[in-house]
């Protein structure tokens, strides 16, 4: 039996309803495009994913909840002003996302399977590292990856969210987080 809920959504409206029913819970979403009535998405990329990313669910933690969500028809995905886009801030099928957090895999990041394990999509972030009021390194590279996810400023973003994880040399001297990339 599995340690986590899996749930099955079609569209941005059954997403939220999906994601309000579980409130306070730790949640992460595949979006993927619509399938056929054979099975099929008509997003390549989607179909290629879809076995990698189900296959590493086992490590989800206890008592998560695994939103698989259609977007719609690719007429639907195309068009910049779609829901998933406007809100969401998804750039791209198929996106894995730790629900309320900056932190996803999207497209190609999706197809291998040691880029999700070693992902922080997937792995609880380092208790040194939770959300604290004294904890400024957590919440100053929070700030950077919401600020760079805003921005689109994707030479940036490939630095903080490469898929081989946190690709950044962090050192913090006095309580002053200093980030440098390499």
């Amino acid at each position: 039996m599995a340690h986590y809920e899996e749930v099955n959504v079609r569209g941005y409206d059954e997403f939220c309803q999906a994601v309000s029913d579980r409130k306070g819970k730790d949640i992460f979403a595949y979006f993927s495009g619509d399938k056929d009535a054979q099975g099929k998405s008509w997003c390549p990329d989607c179909v290629a994913a879809e076995p990698v990313v189900r296959g590493e669910m086992s490590h989800l933690p206890e008592g998560s909840v695994f939103i698989y969500c259609q977007v719609g028809q690719r007429d639907y995905w195309k068009n910049p002003n779609n829901d998933f886009k406007k809100t969401l801030k998804l750039s791209g099928v198929p996106t894995l996302m730790r629900y309320g957090t900056p932190q996803k895999l999207v497209e190609e990041q999706c197809f291998k399977a040691e880029l999700i394990l070693q992902h922080p999509v997937i792995h609880e972030v380092s208790p040194q590292l939770q959300p604290h009021t004294y904890n400024p390194l957590y919440n100053t590279m929070i700030f950077i990856l919401e600020y760079l996810q805003e921005k689109h400023v994707e030479e940036m973003k490939e630095y903080m969210l490469s898929p081989y994880g946190w690709n950044c040399l962090i050192l913090n001297c006095n309580c002053t987080p200093n980030i440098f990339f390499y």
